[in-house]
């Protein structure tokens, strides 16, 4: 495995998981979609958040999770989640991407 140092971390547009009540779809979903944020099909869930978090304290220590979408139940998704992980949020005003620092101390949950 890679033995470096990682400094980020980078989530970039994943493809969107389904609101079937907001979609106005007359089948509820968009068949490429995942079902919905905790559908095993969702590829930015909390199993790869914790695997991030785990690999910035080990690798990286000052490393950072950056996170962009374009869709705002996404955006918001994924941010409550990368918080309940360990992750803490650092918006920059002008951007639409959020930034995710870890915190001075971290503890892993193979370290409990």
């Amino acid at each position: 495995g890679y033995k470096g140092s990682v400094d980020w971390i980078v989530i970039n547009f994943p493809t969107p998981f389904d609101v079937a009540e907001k979609s106005g779809r007359k089948n509820g979903r968009d068949t490429h979609w995942a079902k919905g944020p905790d559908s095993p099909d969702f590829i930015a869930n909390q199993a790869l958040l914790h695997a991030a978090r785990a690999c910035l304290t080990r690798h990286g220590g000052d490393g950072a999770l950056l996170i962009q979408s374009n869709v705002r139940h996404v955006a918001v998704h994924l941010t409550k989640l990368a918080q309940e992980c360990g992750f803490e949020s650092c918006r920059e005003p002008s951007s639409a991407a959020v930034e995710f620092k870890l915190p001075d101390h971290v503890q892993l949950l193979d370290e409990e």
